[in-house]
C-alpha cells in the first residue's frame, strides 16, 4: 500500500467517525445504567417517565422517537457520535416523559423491543 492509498483510507475513516446525524444508532435497554421507569396519573391520563444514563462513551443522546403499533408504544432513543453535526448537547442523560394513549397496554424500548411498562389495568 502506498502513501496516497493510506491517506485516502485514513481520511475515509475520519470522515466516518464524524459522520452526520443520519448515522444515528438506537440505544438498547441493557445499555442504560440507573434505569428508572415511573408512572404518574393525572386526570385519567397516564404519563411514563424514563430516566437513566446511556453507557456509550463515544456517543451522546439524541431524540427519543416513538411509534404506536396497535396497542404497543415503542420508544427508540437515538444516539449520535460526538463531533457529529447533531451534537447540540453532549449528554448521556436520559430523561423523557411520554403520555400513554388509552389503547396502549405496554411500552417497549429499543430495536429489541424490551417491555418496560405493562398497563396494570389490562
Amino acid at each position: 500500500m502506498n502513501k496516497l492509498q493510506l491517506n485516502v483510507i485514513i481520511s475515509l475513516a475520519i470522515g466516518m467517525l464524524f459522520a452526520p446525524s443520519s448515522c444515528a444508532s438506537i440505544l438498547e435497554l441493557r445499555e442504560i445504567n440507573n434505569l428508572s421507569v415511573t408512572t404518574r396519573v393525572s386526570e385519567n391520563t397516564t404519563f411514563l417517565r424514563i430516566t437513566g444514563f446511556a453507557m456509550r462513551s463515544a456517543e451522546h443522546c439524541g431524540r427519543m422517537k416513538k411509534q404506536i403499533r396497535k396497542n404497543k408504544l415503542v420508544l427508540h432513543q437515538t444516539m449520535h457520535f460526538f463531533g457529529s453535526s447533531a451534537n447540540k448537547a453532549s449528554s448521556h442523560d436520559i430523561d423523557y416523559t411520554v403520555k400513554i394513549p388509552k389503547n396502549v397496554i405496554e411500552v417497549r424500548f429499543g430495536k429489541e423491543e424490551t417491555i418496560i411498562w405493562p398497563n396494570p389495568t389490562n
